[in-house]
């Protein structure tokens, strides 16, 4: 019982702990309907991973929560990628939070994302391998 117990907390650490954690918490902390929307701290954290400017990356902040407090709430974006699009309209101003966003864009949310587009991927190339074979 008690092996099972600390299999099952090592694995918890594993997934959860450390980077893990530093880039989930960025990641809600740039999704705008998030409490933590634009958390200085973890987005900090988050970009360190990923080698941004972290005095580049506070002032963009800033300036970001300047604009959005001047915008209506109707038009401020509301997910993850409507705030990318948003910000891929500035990006010069707005160059490290942009970078930022798009990484986080991009990352499969679990292994098993990744699992499956090289599961595909083999399926793709067997298909292609297997047609371009009988020809």
């Amino acid at each position: 019982m008690f092996s099972v117990i600390d299999r099952l907390k090592k694995e918890i650490e594993r997934r959860f702990f450390n980077d893990n954690k530093i880039i989930m918490l960025g990641i809600k902390a740039l999704v705008p309907e998030s409490k933590t929307f634009l958390k200085t701290e973890d987005i900090v954290a988050f970009g360190r991973l990923y080698r941004s400017k972290s005095q580049d990356l506070k002032i963009e902040f800033e300036n970001m929560r300047r604009v959005f407090a001047r915008k209506p709430d109707t038009s401020k974006p509301k997910t993850l990628l409507q705030l990318q699009q948003y910000i891929s309209r500035v990006a010069d101003a707005f160059y490290e939070m942009n970078r930022l966003i798009k990484i986080a864009c991009t990352l499969p949310v679990s292994t098993c994302a990744c699992e499956r587009s090289f599961s595909t991927l083999r399926i793709v190339k067997n298909y292609m391998l297997n047609d371009h074979g009988s020809e």
